[in-house]
């Protein structure tokens, strides 16, 4: 009987100790949580960024970092641009600090030159998981956001009833991410399909594609600035009523640093596309009669008039789309 009080006394004063070194790890832990949020809104400021928020704590005792900021508003005064969220919560298991959870609050606004934005949702969340390193390089990405609307002051409004982004680490290529994003039920403004025999909802929105990249994602990524050196397009699709638009190609960076492959784009039910580039002011009408008259050639060529192949051309620094001129092909290293 002594032998097993004395093991039963042994076995509470070791929980015991277990349970002040881990009450001193989260404390421990959740006062670095809030020292690095309040220093990283610091830093923001010490750049030239207004940087406020109302309130900052930490709570989640024991098995969790809860991180919440209200009121968060940031303002770049040179470009003009500002991001303000009534609420960013971050959550993070204390045994797994480099997988977090991060929720918005169901409005945002966004600021830019001249422009207005309200960008409301019924949920919107991110997972994100980093490796477990020194630098945190980031190992995947899952993002959605539901019951999406974006309004303007400039009078142009869109909304969707999913939209998703994931990303993962490609596990043959260095520094190159995986990158899926999905659309459903995506409503574009009224003024693009105005006149244009097009459903007033975009049903699908589909894209599956590899970034590679001029250096990790890492918590180095201030110092090396990662740039898009290629993509590779697997899968691009987008159903609109008859409108179908399917994408796929390569393009990567040549000696010279510039954008050089090419992205195959089939489009059927092309033709009611053309009244939407109008009213989206990417053609002008006089000149969209005579953009429709090569490219109804261009279609009867391939034996069917109502499908049209567009390749999209980067080659000796000059970007195609067809037969269309783009200019300069872009930069990507």
């Amino acid at each position: 009987r002594d032998e097993k009080g004395w093991m039963m006394r042994a076995l509470t004063w070791i929980v015991g100790i277990l349970a002040v070194l881990w009450s001193g790890y989260w404390f421990a832990g959740s006062r670095a949580v809030e020292k690095g949020a309040a220093d990283w809104f610091a830093a923001q400021a010490a750049n030239g960024m207004v940087a406020t928020y109302g309130d900052l704590n930490v709570s989640g005792f024991p098995n969790r970092f809860d991180l919440t900021v209200t009121q968060v508003d940031l303002i770049n005064p040179v470009t003009e641009r500002r991001w303000q969220v009534p609420l960013v919560q971050v959550f993070a298991m204390t045994w797994k600090p480099w997988h977090i959870i991060a929720v918005l609050g169901n409005e945002q606004r966004i600021e830019l030159a001249g422009q207005s934005i309200t960008l409301t949702t019924g949920d919107a969340r991110a997972s994100v998981v980093f490796q477990p390193d020194t630098d945190l390089g980031l190992s995947r990405l899952a993002a959605s956001a539901t019951e999406v609307k974006v309004v303007s002051s400039l009078g142009w409004a869109v909304a969707g009833d999913v939209l998703e982004l994931h990303t993962k680490l490609n596990e043959t290529t260095a520094n190159a991410h995986d990158i899926a994003i999905d659309g459903t039920n995506l409503v574009p403004d009224a003024s693009l399909i105005a006149n244009t025999g097009l459903p007033d909802r975009i049903e699908t929105l589909r894209l599956r594609m590899t970034a590679a990249l001029s250096a990790p994602l890492d918590r180095n990524a201030g110092e090396t600035q990662p740039r898009v050196t290629g993509w590779r397009v697997d899968e691009g699709v987008v159903q609109w009523g008859d409108l179908s638009i399917d994408a796929r190609g390569e393009v990567v960076a040549d000696a010279a640093g510039l954008a050089d492959g090419r992205i195959d784009i089939t489009v059927k039910g092309w033709r009611l596309a053309m009244p939407a580039l109008v009213n989206a002011g990417v053609l002008k009408p006089d000149v969209a009669r005579t953009v429709e008259s090569v490219l109804t050639a261009m279609a009867s060529q391939n034996g069917d008039a109502e499908t049209l192949a567009l390749p999209l051309v980067f080659a000796n620094g000059r970007g195609t789309l067809g037969p269309l001129p783009l200019g300069p092909a872009p930069r990507l290293n």
